[in-house]
């Protein structure tokens, strides 16, 4: 891509070489490393929607490359699960830095308006500690198939209200896992249509279920938003339409559910969240359909500050086309891929088949400039829940020491990727070859919104050393390199007539 021949930095170069010695790290093929070469801090937030970026105070166009956190069994605390500074370190030492934490409604409303303090100080203890290692958050609340009465995760009991006169033994009495029930038993969709229809019962404190939910994450954002380190509110996962979209359907008859319901549900809960917390991002989902290759028509909430988040799993590159497709339709969302990955269990893979699927799939990522949080890093879901969940993770069992083969060390190298975090500009193309070793980066000098950036705005890259075991060198134009030698954290400062820059990296 470079075909300038460039000069070794000396004290009055403006194009930079750099030939470093990268830190290696000890790392076993049984333990990888969890030191940490160098203390590298969380993004700072609050951050801005700026298009199809966020941007940072500076302007700087911040990308995430992380991993979900998601604890489907109850207390669904992190400090019960097993959770540790250990895998904290696991996580940044693998470059990530972003964990997407999920939050379960039935944990923090057990009684209709009543609020469970308790557990949602153990979620700001957890941000907080990922923080510590330089982990940023983004909070999701989630569900998997409704509610722990349906054989599934998130709403409260109380919350699931169905016909008993149709379904008179309740929600999914076969104990159907997840998504078998969703997308197969009536009474599933019966739950669902409860709560679209916003309904209320003396359960409810005859208070719609919408309302409560919005009411809900109005206090969450109240209580515990200010946590340093949130980076974004994320409105519900893999919303079900419940009979309004049917599921063997997957067309463009889900407009009818985008357009109308779902609409005027992320209205009201962004809505709710804006009262209290007027700056930090908002994310929403389109339906689960979204997620195997449906279109989406919802309407985004006339709130300030919202991005798009979604999941391209079977399908990646139809499903990050169709997000570019609506992203044109609403230029002023950020993209954000909260989950990809999950390719065990009812998929077709092998496990020694997983580590080139990531690969290839952090390279399709790359080449549609995506930010992406990886699914997961322990799924210990409930057997009857979701059979061979922990499967899908990096570590099967968090009550376990993490060495292999309960650390899924493969899996964990092959998601260690360098990419840019931070860039003063906005970015280009980046790219990461493997087996060439090679990372590039450009990008233009001005922001999203067309702005100058401040001399002092730092361009960040990722480089792990588990990808440049024997040292590395730099090719730069545009840009000066401001960062120590041998650090994971590749710092450049923009030349101050520099229109574009170019970063090139090759492995020794």
């Amino acid at each position: 891509m470079m075909r300038h021949v460039l000069q070794l930095q000396n004290l009055m170069g403006s194009i930079i070489v750099l030939l470093a010695t990268f830190f290696l790290s000890a790392c076993s093929n049984y333990k990888p490393s969890t030191s940490l070469a160098e203390k590298i801090e969380a993004l700072p937030t609050p951050l801005v929607a700026s298009g199809r970026w966020m941007t940072d105070q500076q302007g700087r166009v911040v990308i995430f490359r992380g991993i979900n956190l998601v604890n489907k069994n109850s207390p669904y605390t992190y400090l019960s699960s097993g959770i540790t500074e250990e895998d904290a370190r696991i996580i940044r030492a693998a470059g990530m830095n972003i964990v997407r934490l999920g939050i379960i409604w039935g944990a923090i409303e057990p009684i209709p308006g009543q609020y469970n303090d308790v557990y949602l100080k153990d979620i700001s203890s957890t941000i907080t500690m990922l923080r510590s290692y330089g982990i940023n958050t983004l909070l999701n609340m989630h569900q998997d198939q409704y509610s722990t009465s349906c054989n599934g995760v998130g709403a409260p009991d109380w919350a699931t209200i169905i016909n008993l006169a149709k379904f008179p033994k309740g929600c999914n009495p076969n104990k159907l896992p997840f998504p078998d029930g969703e997308l197969t038993d009536p009474s599933v969709f019966d739950a669902w249509d409860g709560f679209w229809q916003n309904k209320s019962s003396a359960s409810t404190g005859l208070v719609g279920l919408q309302d409560r939910y919005a009411e809900t994450w109005a206090y969450v954002a109240k209580s515990i938003g200010s946590t340093p380190g949130i980076i974004g509110y994320e409105i519900m996962n893999e919303p079900y339409p419940g009979t309004v979209c049917k599921a063997k359907m997957l067309g463009d008859e889900c407009a009818l559910f985008d357009q109308g319901v779902y609409s005027k549900f992320i209205e009201k809960v962004s809505s709710k969240i804006r009262n209290v917390d007027s700056k930090t991002l908002i994310f929403f989902e389109p339906s689960v359909f979204f997620d195997f290759g449906t279109a989406t028509h919802v309407t985004p909430p006339n709130v300030p500050n919202v991005g798009f988040s979604f999941h391209p799993y079977l399908t990646m590159s139809h499903v990050l086309a169709n997000a570019f497709v609506y992203h044109n339709k609403f230029p002023n969302l950020p993209l954000l891929a909260t989950e990809w990955g999950a390719f065990t269990g009812d998929k077709p893979l092998t496990e020694n088949m997983v580590p080139a699927e990531i690969t290839a799939g952090s390279m399709r990522l790359d080449k549609a400039m995506m930010p992406a949080i990886y699914w997961t890093y322990a799924n210990p879901a409930p057997s009857s829940f979701l059979p061979g969940a922990f499967r899908q993770g990096l570590v099967w069992d968090l009550n376990k020491p993490r060495t292999t083969p309960n650390l899924m060390v493969d899996r964990l190298n092959a998601l260690t990727w360098p990419y840019p975090q931070a860039v003063a500009g906005t970015p280009l193309e980046w790219s990461f070859h493997p087996e060439r070793q090679l990372f590039q980066l450009s990008y233009s000098t001005n922001s999203p919104s067309g702005q100058r950036l401040d001399i002092n705005a730092r361009t960040e890259i990722m480089l792990p050393s588990e990808r440049f075991k024997n040292g590395y060198e730099i090719f730069v134009e545009g840009a000066k390199v401001v960062s120590t030698r041998n650090a994971n954290l590749l710092v450049l400062l923009n030349q101050s007539d520099a229109k574009t820059v170019k970063i090139l990296v090759k492995g020794l």
